[in-house]
C-alpha cells in the first residue's frame, strides 16, 4: 500500500492535478489498515500566509494523527503565492509581480476535496486506493488554512463584489459540486485562523506586505481596499448549507481552536470568527471553542 513508518503506512506524492503544487501525502495508522470498515478521512490545509509552507512540514503531526486517531490522513499542498520568475531575477524589490494569487490557492483545496470525496469519470476513486469512507470527512485548516476551510463551510461566491479586482473566490462555477463536497464533510477544525482581513490589518498593519501579495489590491480610490479585503473575509460569507440540506446542516461541528502561545496572533481572529459562526449557523449546529497552551509552527 506504501512506505510503513513505524505503526503508520504511508503514500506519498499523490497527484491531485497538473500542477507541481497538486500533491498530497495519505497517512494511514495500523488499525485502519486492517479494518473492515473503511476509516474517516482527515483532510488536513498548512498555513503559511498563502506564500510560504508545505505538507512536509507536517509530517510528524500526520504520522501522530493517523497512528492515534484510526483516520486516514490527507495532507495538502496548493499553489503558493510567489514572485514572477523576472522579478525574482530582478535586482531591485520595485514593481515585483507575483503569481498564484487569490483565488488560486481556494481554487486548489477545492480541487483537492473533489479529488478526494467526489466520484471521477473512471477508474478508481482516491477513497478506494487509498482505503477510507469518503461519507464521513472531517476538514481542519492551520493559519490561513483555516481560513480556506472556513471557505468550504460558508459561501464566497455570496459575498459582495467590490471594485474590479478578483480578491472574491471564483467558485460559483461548480456550485452542485461544492454542495456535493460539503455534504459529505462533518466536521471542521480550524486552528489559529486568519478569519477576517480588515481586522488583521486594522490589529496589525505591518502585515499588510504579505496580504498585498496575496491578494490584487486597488489602492486608487479611498477605501476600496478594506471592501475588496472584506468579501474576502470570512464575516461577509453566508453559511453555505442553507437550504441545501437541513438535517445535514444541524449536524455539522465547527471548532475554532486557537494557542494561548501564538506570538503572531492574538485571539481576536478567534474570538469574531466563533461569535460570526455562532450567529450564522443552524441553531443546532455546534459550534465550539478550545483554548490552550500549545506551540503553533509555520506562522500563518
Amino acid at each position: 500500500m506504501g512506505n510503513s513508518q513505524g505503526s503508520v503506512i504511508e503514500n506519498v506524492d499523490v497527484p491531485y492535478g497538473s500542477d507541481e503544487a497538486h500533491h498530497m501525502d495519505f497517512y494511514h495508522g495500523a488499525e485502519s489498515s486492517s479494518n473492515s470498515r473503511r476509516a474517516p478521512l482527515l483532510v488536513f490545509i498548512h498555513g503559511g500566509a498563502w506564500r510560504t509552507g508545505s505538507r512536509k512540514d507536517h509530517i510528524k503531526m500526520a504520522r501522530s494523527l493517523a497512528a492515534q486517531s484510526g483516520a486516514v490522513v490527507a495532507v495538502i499542498d496548493y499553489r503558493l503565492t510567489l514572485p514572477t520568475a523576472d522579478s525574482s531575477a530582478s535586482s531591485s524589490n520595485e514593481h515585483v509581480e507575483f503569481t498564484n494569487r487569490h483565488p488560486a490557492h481556494i481554487e486548489d483545496v477545492y480541487a483537492a476535496l473533489r479529488f478526494l470525496l467526489l466520484p471521477n469519470n473512471g477508474g478508481k476513486t482516491a477513497a478506494e486506493r487509498f482505503g477510507y469512507d469518503p461519507s464521513n470527512a472531517f476538514l481542519m485548516g492551520h493559519s490561513v488554512g483555516a481560513w480556506m476551510a472556513a471557505a468550504v463551510l460558508l459561501d464566497p461566491c455570496r459575498a459582495p463584489r467590490k471594485g474590479s479586482g478578483q480578491v472574491w473566490p471564483r467558485l460559483c462555477q461548480n456550485d452542485g459540486q461544492a454542495r456535493d463536497l460539503r455534504r459529505r464533510i462533518k466536521a471542521y477544525l480550524l486552528v489559529d485562523g486568519i478569519y477576517s482581513l480588515p481586522s488583521l490589518l486594522d490589529e496589525y498593519p505591518d502585515y499588510r506586505s504579505f496580504v498585498a501579495q496575496a491578494f490584487p489590491l486597488e489602492e486608487d480610490q479611498y477605501g476600496v481596499e478594506q471592501e475588496q479585503l472584506a468579501s474576502a473575509s470570512v464575516e461577509t460569507w453566508p453559511y453555505a448549507p442553507d437550504g441545501e440540506d437541513a438535517a445535514h446542516s444541524e449536524r455539522i461541528k465547527v471548532g475554532i481552536y486557537h494557542s494561548l502561545d501564538d506570538e503572531l496572533l492574538s485571539t481576536r481572529q478567534s474570538d469574531e470568527a466563533l461569535e460570526y459562526l455562532k450567529r450564522t449557523c443552524p441553531s443546532r449546529a455546534q459550534v465550539f471553542d478550545v483554548r490552550a497552551h500549545w506551540v503553533s509552527r509555520s506562522g500563518f
